[in-house]
This record gives C-alpha cells, structure tokens and sequence, in this order.
C-alpha cells in the first residue's frame, strides 16, 4: 500500500532528523 511506503519514509525522515538533531545538539552550543 502507498502508506506503507509513506510510513517508511516518515519513519526514515524522523529518524535521520533525530540523528542530525543530536549531532547538532553535540557540536554545537544551545542558543
């Protein structure tokens, strides 16, 4: 179904957010 491929692009999209996310919080300063 044309959610299912949606769903695993979401899920792809908030998990690559959730990485950069922590990246960022990492490398640089909270402003």
């Amino acid at each position: 179904m044309a959610s299912n491929e949606a769903w695993k692009d979401a899920w792809r999209t908030a998990n690559d957010g959730l990485s950069n996310s922590s990246l960022k919080l990492k490398g640089l300063p909270n402003t």
